[in-house]
């Protein structure tokens, strides 16, 4: 059976001995972080690969509602956290966060802080109703290997962008992946990489061109690019182009 306690490889189980004077390197820098997420409305979590669980976590804009920090903090945090994850959405949780993990540690590289993870999933707030959560992650520390440690997360509501669903964005220097969940198969599936010419179709968007500007630029029909702009707000579940617009902003889709 999947659980939170699986998520983590059992190789960074054996790398606790050097991990304490980062971690407290980090934590150190929380209170700074904790100042600007109240201007921002994000949530911060610190992700210790080597322990499974959060060193760190503040909703100083109190995003969740009256949430008692500690319960992510304690040894069974990250079951807290997975507990509140929508129940039709808490095995894509799992996975996403195991797939997330296993791309650090088959990915190693000194560059892991370019490496940007986008989750969206629907959380639990303290009043019982759910939000959507965009969570972007990124490694902050690594063993000389390159294999990601210490994961530092900013979560922000995105209910008024994005309808209820569940997915994983990976964005790269090289290349963004894309995955959403089959709830009859149970699975994480791949979506078709996006082509360049839809990247160029996106960052045409981002700059607020029309469907008949970005047409005249590209050399295409307008009524092609509507259909593009059609499957984008199908595989980003985003409520309208105006969304869109904002979510591509927030994820680097394009990584422009």
């Amino acid at each position: 059976m999947l659980t939170a306690n699986t998520i983590v490889d059992n190789k960074s189980k054996d790398k606790t001995s050097s991990l304490a004077d980062y971690r407290q390197k980090w934590l150190e820098k929380m209170e700074f972080l904790n100042s600007v997420s109240v201007g921002i409305n994000d949530i911060i979590f610190l992700h210790d690969i080597s322990i499974n669980g959060f060193v760190y976590m503040s909703d100083a804009a109190n995003v969740l509602g009256d949430y008692d920090r500690q319960n992510f903090l304690s040894e069974t945090g990250m079951d807290f956290y997975f507990s509140n994850i929508h129940p039709e959405q808490r095995t894509a949780a799992l996975m996403m966060q195991l797939k997330i993990i296993s791309y650090g540690i088959e990915h190693p590289s000194s560059d892991t802080d370019k490496v940007v993870f986008n989750l969206t999933y629907l959380y639990k707030k303290m009043n019982g109703s759910y939000i959507q959560l965009l969570q972007k992650c990124i490694a902050v520390e690594s063993d000389k290997a390159g294999h990601p440690l210490l994961y530092l997360s900013y979560a922000y509501d995105i209910s008024h962008i994005v309808k209820p669903s569940v997915g994983l964005t990976i964005n790269t220097p090289d290349e963004t992946l894309i995955w959403t969940f089959n709830n009859h198969k149970k699975s994480l599936e791949q979506i078709k990489l996006l082509s360049n010419h839809e990247r160029k179709i996106l960052t045409l968007l981002v700059q607020g061109r029309s469907s008949k500007e970005i047409a005249e630029v590209l050399f295409i029909s307008p009524n092609t690019i509507d259909t593009h702009r059609r499957n984008f707000l199908k595989k980003t579940n985003c409520i309208d182009t105006t969304a869109l617009i904002a979510y591509i902003k927030m994820t680097r889709l394009t990584n422009d």
